[in-house]
């Protein structure tokens, strides 16, 4: 899943960017919203 990679590519990449890889999330609405959820909880 896209959102999975975009996912794992932005937290390899947390510290490099200056970010908490700990405080990344995903957000989305409507028909994006399944997306996101399966996204949180079909983790790497």
């Amino acid at each position: 899943m896209d959102a999975q990679r975009a996912m794992s590519l932005t937290r390899s990449k947390a510290v490099e960017w200056g970010l908490d890889p700990q405080r990344i999330g995903i957000l989305d609405f409507s028909a994006g919203g399944e997306t996101a959820g399966l996204t949180a909880i079909l983790r790497d």
